[in-house]
């Protein structure tokens, strides 16, 4: 009999502990679990009012984080009698949900940002009104009207967004696969028929470019190394300006035959060339301000004639140069005239020389280095540098900006190896 009271008791409490369920409920889910950003999220959920109280002006207050409401529908759109609410209420549901019914709404959330999965809820509120008779008197009753207002969150189940450009190479990656593959075997069976006609372009090649610095491109450098030597003479006499003078006449000399010959300066890179070029005709320029017409021109071009390619200073001297009672004088007069211009025009103006000394600097500089480019595979050096003097790393950046026409890119890829000290 004791268990059996005990019993009784027991179930009692657990009766007692447990909640009574809620009088509304709701459930609803989504239809997708994956949304692209700025996508629509369908939904759908069921509301049931199983109270004695009608619900009114069923609306959603909040929404899930970075989402909205694109639109949203019900069936059956319930009536209820004598509802004269005339505000407005945003994300409105129903006016109205009788009691022991219940009401079916769907719609879209539009996503606006991307995010993880995560849990989307949504938080319903209404108004329940609820009619009680009161009596009020013999055989009279009055009806009073209680209003409360209530809320509930309802899960809609998880949903992850995901970028636009994700969702299109995840639809389409096995396309983009194929593609991408296609498209690196072209250009790699591209890079590699180009690397092999550069190939056989530069055996053939070689020899020429080899021929063309042993003939042309090595006294032209030694010219202008030794004309830049005298003219930086800080302590000039007359015997460093005859000096001068020979390397002068005899880098015309060799810049003449290299262009009747071959056409101009061909080196493997292209930037070298219009570099080289833009120095010349600015050492050009001020050598022969007045252009090819000037006297000192066609003096020139008369003098370096007489020069002997591949001569030096002393076999110069010894064929051309005479002493008369202590002073020196060419035997030729084609020299003769050429050199007293030269002297007049040139070595007097001291500002014209160091302008002149600087381009002949920056032109042996891009010379030295385009003639030495077809050897760098010899080198052991992954990495070498460039090295020349400041100053002439600025001039040659300026040549080739103002007056080569070499553009920003290239410019950075041509001189991304020089330092300047």
């Amino acid at each position: 009999m004791m268990r059996l009271i005990a019993l009784a008791v027991t179930l009692t409490a657990l009766a007692v502990a447990q909640p009574a369920p809620s009088p509304v409920s709701a459930v609803g889910k989504v239809s997708s679990h994956f949304t692209a950003e700025d996508g629509l999220v369908p939904f759908a959920f069921t509301i049931r009012n199983d109270s004695a109280a009608e619900l009114r002006d069923l609306r959603i207050v909040n929404l899930p984080d970075g989402y909205c409401l694109e639109h949203i529908s019900t069936d059956p759109t319930p009536a209820c009698d004598k509802t004269n609410s005339q505000i407005a209420y945003q994300n409105l549901i129903s006016k109205c949900l009788p009691a022991g019914q219940s009401l079916v709404a769907w719609g879209n959330f539009r996503a606006q940002s991307t995010h993880k999965a995560q849990t989307l809820l949504i938080v319903l509120h209404w108004k329940a009104i609820t009619h009680t008779a009161v009596p009020a008197g013999k055989n009279n009753t009055q009806t009073r009207t209680e209003e409360t207002e209530s809320s509930l969150a309802v899960d809609l189940g998880e949903n992850e967004v995901q970028s636009k450009l994700w969702v299109f190479f995840s639809d389409y990656r096995p396309f983009v696969i194929v593609v991408v593959g296609a498209l690196l075997t072209f250009i790699f069976n591209g890079i590699l028929a180009k690397n092999s006609r550069r190939t056989e372009i530069w055996k053939e090649m070689l020899t020429v470019m080899q021929d063309y610095g042993t003939k042309f491109y090595f006294p032209m450098q030694s010219a202008t190394d030794g004309l830049v030597e005298e003219l930086s003479n800080k302590k000039p006499d007359e015997e460093s300006e005859r000096v001068a003078f020979f390397f002068f006449l005899l880098l015309q000399r060799t810049m003449l035959d290299t262009i009747s010959e071959i056409g101009g300066l061909f080196f493997i890179d292209r930037r070298g060339e219009d570099l080289m070029t833009a120095c010349w005709y600015q050492i050009f320029d001020l050598f022969y301000p007045e252009g090819r017409a000037s006297a000192f021109y066609l003096s020139a071009y008369a003098a370096a004639g007489v020069v002997t390619p591949r001569s030096n200073h002393q076999a110069f001297s010894s064929r051309f140069v005479v002493k008369s009672r202590n002073q020196y004088d060419f035997a030729d007069a084609r020299l003769r005239n050429c050199w007293e211009l030269f002297n007049n025009s040139v070595l007097p103006d001291t500002q014209k020389v160091t302008k002149i000394v600087l381009l002949l600097r920056a032109f042996s500089t891009v010379l030295d280095c385009e003639i030495n480019r077809p050897h760098k595979y010899w080198y052991p050096q992954w990495f070498a540098r460039i090295r020349t003097e400041r100053e002439v790393l600025e001039e040659l950046k300026r040549v080739a900006k103002e007056n080569a026409g070499i553009g920003a890119w290239d410019r950075i890829r041509y001189f991304w190896r020089w330092k300047g000290e």
